[in-house]
């Protein structure tokens, strides 16, 4: 086979990718190149390459693979199963993995593996909230689920593995739109959900599969929420030409997978803007995120030294005003490498869900490295502004000026 830069349709296929973001190309860019299928391939690539991107390392003779197929324990019993589900696809695999050589997509865990780590990427996009046959089991808890059946079918022990994930890769802007489908205890509820509505010997064998698989899973895995803007930032502390070129690919996905505002009207939804003065159950809110069927607001009315409390609200809950109140600024958010102090109030639990590894005392000085109105990753700073320790996720309206 020729060297593909002398071998014609790769030289082709290459000048039809490079002019993909251009109004003239024939491409439509958003579907073919700029999209979060390939910006995840894209950064998983530059993490096999060495260049550390991502919350996990590739172990030794790990491998990655991109949209493999993850069997489920809800699959069809019989013909006509209204319970039943496909396979899930995953968008990238990270570990000891293969392809199932009698399908293929099937993945299978490799003999004696010993990582096993799901990432789904996001831009603008949400988690799907369920399945045909089940509405409410959405699709982080069906991927956990799905990785649960996969350790079952290779029975290997889950000490046998020393890296094992969940993560979500999503813009800072709409990350915490995903947070609460992430929580453990959610997910424990609406996998027993899922195995009640099956007949007594179904339910049985898929109790038995909790009780071994997922419920052990779940205690052992990492449940976490990534910004894109954390993974560019990385790469351009190591290569900023690098990091530079990795950030103009993920601007161009962001360009052409933003929501369209017009077809979001036209569905009927009711689309706010981002810092427009709306009226929410009769309290005077900002918006701080825009998403196209519901956005994060802050609350103007807020004493005391803390960043304002988020929350998000359907959009159609939205009220417009007919004036937008004078000396009300818009509110301003956390800024990266800005110091703050960690205190969280009285009775208020410290620790976001799905985020690991909070300090168990606190008040603490911090250095802001991944802003957000409702979860911020900090690092704890000494007297003489040096980091200390690891990266943390605390909720933003526990954090306060010094």
């Amino acid at each position: 086979m020729p060297d593909e830069r002398d071998d014609p349709v790769f030289q082709l296929i290459f000048s039809l990718l490079r002019s993909a973001h251009c109004v003239s190309s024939p491409l439509p860019a958003a579907e073919v190149l700029y999209n979060e299928g390939w910006l995840l391939r894209v950064v998983i690539g530059f993490e096999a390459s060495g260049i550390r991107c991502l919350p996990i390392e590739f172990e030794k003779d790990a491998q990655w693979l991109s949209q493999p197929f993850l069997y489920s324990a809800f699959g069809a019993r019989c013909r006509g199963d209204d319970l039943a589900e496909g396979h899930t696809r995953a968008d990238a695999v990270v570990g000891h993995v293969a392809i199932d050589e009698h399908t293929k997509r099937g993945l299978i865990l490799t003999p004696k593996a010993k990582q096993f780590v799901v990432l789904e990427a996001k831009v603008y996009s949400e988690l799907r909230p369920g399945t045909t046959n089940a509405p409410g089991y959405d699709q982080a808890v069906r991927n956990v689920a799905c990785m649960a059946e996969a350790l079952r079918r290779c029975d290997h022990s889950l000490d046998e593995f020393t890296s094992l994930g969940f993560f979500v890769v999503a813009p800072q802007e709409t990350a915490a739109t995903h947070e609460p489908l992430l929580d453990r205890q959610q997910m424990q509820r609406k996998v027993a959900k899922r195995i009640s509505g099956y007949d007594v010997s179904a339910r049985d064998e898929l109790e038995t599969w909790n009780r071994e698989w997922f419920d052990p899973l779940l205690q052992r895995i990492r449940i976490e929420i990534v910004t894109w803007e954390d993974i560019i930032r990385r790469v351009e502390e190591q290569s900023p030409e690098v990091g530079s070129a990795l950030r103009l690919f993920y601007e161009r996905c962001e360009q052409f997978n933003r929501p369209r505002q017009n077809e979001i009207r036209r569905e009927g939804v009711n689309m706010p803007v981002f810092g427009q003065t709306y009226l929410h159950q009769g309290k005077l809110v900002v918006v701080v995120r825009v998403g196209p069927r519901s956005s994060r607001v802050v609350e103007y009315e807020h004493p005391g030294p803390y960043f304002r409390r988020s929350y998000t609200v359907p959009n159609e809950t939205l009220e417009t005003i007919e004036e937008r109140p004078s000396g009300l600024p818009v509110p301003a958010g956390p800024v990266p490498d800005q110091e703050y102090v960690w205190d969280p109030p009285d009775g208020e639990d410290p620790q976001p869900p799905g985020r690991p590894n909070v300090p168990d005392d606190s008040p603490k000085r911090a250095r802001m490295l991944t802003p957000g109105w409702h979860t911020s990753a900090v690092v704890e700073i000494d007297d003489g502004g040096t980091d200390v320790g690891e990266r943390f996720w605390v909720f933003t309206h526990h954090l306060r000026l010094r």
